[in-house]
């Protein structure tokens, strides 16, 4: 098969994956692993045009810039095959990965590659091709990714108090179809391609068109991941994008209760989610959708509700119940990096709730706070927070007094 680049120059030093591929295969006693698959498979442009190969927040750094370089190019660059080396066995790869917010590495999840196929669950694409050219070490894919993830364009609908994408909102669209054109050459090896991330694909002009007008029977492996907060995906919508294979749709819901919704998803209703929810419910028992998930990102405004977030997606009768932590520093919403007692209390009360653990009720990104009891490195952790404040407070005290 034509290499996806020809015209690499650099050598990237191989020697864990060499290691690797002289290794006995198919030894159960000494499986062959890998840290993670995902960049073998996948390539995300996030915001400014940098490229990871996961969410950016799993990752330290970029891979190359879209603005600099085609997604071609950066698919098989210097960094991307040194990154690639770093996941067999032995490699650095605590060089690139996040350790305290990366799934894989929490879960402690290595990939035998030898005992796995195309048919092994997995939440990204597997071929057989991209299973090979591992087991052969390489660190050079002889094929596109399987999976892209657009994540570059944050215009909204919506304006959530836990999301950074208003204040970024300002765009005139040119990265976003700079990221479209440069996936053109692409979408034969592609897999799944996945819009968009922090912005609400009905809501931009240039991915609602590209859905509009993409050739699923050119491109019949294409599948698509669709990350959405729900209001737009009407059944008009559904009526110009019906022709396409929706692999998962993920709704951003953050809310069992119309009163807490509207506080969190501003410019949201609660009554047009709902009827929105129902219709796609429906598309997902019928088949016209392979999983329809529903997500809550768990904050001091809900972190009472898991439960009730739970039960709502069992009426749904959803796929899937998703929950995890808020992310960054967002004030009072900040319960967990905070260590606010009373609201980890009540989440890990809410965790041994035995709905929790109907099946499609999914909250591993919340495990170490099931059965949590505050310890001395939780209260240090307030005590810094009280002391900085307390410094802060009299730094502005004295500049007060000095004027």
């Amino acid at each position: 098969m034509e290499k996806i680049s020809d015209n690499i120059v650099d050598v990237v030093d191989k020697i864990y994956s060499s290691r690797f591929a002289a290794a006995p295969r198919n030894d159960p006693a000494r499986p062959r692993r890998v840290r993670c698959l995902n960049p073998f498979r996948w390539l995300e442009v996030n915001q400014n045009g940098e490229v990871t190969p996961c969410c950016s927040s799993w990752f330290k750094g970029n891979l190359g810039n879209i603005n600099e370089r085609s997604l071609l190019d950066i698919w098989n660059g210097t960094r991307f095959r040194e990154l690639r080396e770093s996941m067999f066995e032995g490699g650095k790869w605590r060089k690139f990965c996040n350790e305290k917010v990366c799934p894989q590495i929490l879960n402690d999840t290595w990939v035998s590659v030898d005992f796995i196929s195309p048919t092994t669950p997995d939440q990204l694409p597997i071929t057989q091709e991209m299973l090979q050219a591992i087991r052969e070490g390489k660190t050079e894919m002889p094929f596109g990714p399987l999976q892209i993830g657009l994540t570059c364009d944050s215009r909204c609908n919506l304006c959530c108090i836990m999301c950074e994408a208003p204040r970024r909102a300002k765009s005139d669209g040119a990265l976003i179809r700079k990221a479209l054109e440069d996936m053109e050459p692409l979408l034969p090896s592609l897999k799944r391609i996945k819009l968009l991330g922090d912005g609400e694909p009905f809501f931009v002009p240039e991915v609602r068109e590209f859905l509009f007008d993409f050739d699923s029977r050119k491109y019949p492996d294409a599948r698509f991941l669709i990350n959405t907060n729900g209001i737009l995906f009407t059944p008009d919508m559904w009526d110009k994008i019906q022709h396409l294979k929706l692999d998962w749709v993920v709704v951003s819901i953050d809310a069992a209760t119309k009163e807490t919704y509207e506080e969190i998803r501003i410019g949201g209703d609660w009554d047009i989610l709902q009827e929105n929810l129902e219709f796609l419910a429906g598309k997902y028992k019928e088949g016209f959708i392979r999983e329809l998930l529903i997500s809550m990102t768990v904050m001091k405004s809900n972190h009472h509700e898991l439960a009730d977030f739970a039960k709502m997606g069992k009426r749904l009768g959803v796929t899937s119940t998703y929950f995890y932590p808020i992310y960054g520093d967002y004030g009072r919403e900040q319960i967990f990096d905070r260590r606010d007692i009373s609201c980890l209390k009540r989440i890990s009360r809410q965790l041994s709730d035995p709905f929790m653990r109907q099946p499609g009720v999914d909250f591993n990104a919340l495990n170490r706070w099931e059965n949590w009891k505050p310890g001395w490195s939780d209260y240090a952790i307030i005590m810094k927070r009280v002391v900085k404040k307390f410094v802060s407070k009299l730094h502005k005290g004295h500049r007060g007094g000095g004027s």
